[in-house]
C-alpha cells in the first residue's frame, strides 16, 4: 500500500447532513427566484398589453401595437431605441416590408452598394443577422 485507501470513500453523517441542508437551501432559493421571475414576466406582459391599447387608442400602431411604418412614432422609436439615422430608419422600414437591397435602392434613389451598406448598418444596430430577423425585431 502506498498510503491511499483502496475501498470506497466513507462520508460522515455530518457531511451528508450538511450537503442535504445546502441542497434544500438552494432548492428554496431556486423556487423563490422562479416565483420572482414569473411575477416579473406577468407584469411585463400586462405592461405590454397596456402599451398596445394606448398605441391603438392614439392611432399610432397596428393591431399588435407596433408603430405604423409611415407614422412618426416609428421613426422616433427607431431613433431612440436603436440610434438610427433618418436614412437608416427609411431603410429599416423598407426591410420590415421585405424589400431587397435593389428595391431599397430604387425606392430611395440610391445605388445598390449604398443600400447594402445601409442594410448592414441597420442589421448591426438591431443586433440581428438577417433581414427576416430585422423584420421580426421591428414588428415586436
Amino acid at each position: 500500500m502506498n498510503g491511499k485507501r483502496d475501498g470506497p470513500h466513507l462520508v460522515s453523517t455530518a457531511q451528508v447532513s450538511a450537503l442535504l441542508s445546502t441542497f434544500n437551501r438552494l432548492r428554496e432559493q431556486r423556487r423563490s427566484l422562479m416565483a420572482h421571475l414569473r411575477q416579473s414576466m406577468y407584469e411585463m406582459q400586462a405592461q405590454r398589453a397596456r402599451l398596445r391599447q394606448e398605441t391603438l387608442a392614439l392611432g399610432n400602431g397596428d393591431e399588435h401595437g407596433a408603430p405604423r411604418n409611415g407614422h412618426p412614432a416609428a421613426h422616433v422609436y427607431l431613433q431612440v431605441e436603436y440610434g438610427m439615422t433618418p436614412r437608416e430608419i427609411e431603410v429599416a422600414l423598407l426591410l420590415a416590408e421585405g424589400c431587397s437591397n435593389s428595391t431599397v435602392a430604387s425606392r430611395l434613389g440610391i445605388s445598390p452598394h449604398t443600400a447594402r451598406h445601409h442594410t448592414q448598418r441597420v442589421l448591426g444596430k438591431l443586433g440581428v443577422r438577417s433581414r427576416s430577423e430585422a423584420g421580426a425585431r421591428m414588428r415586436r
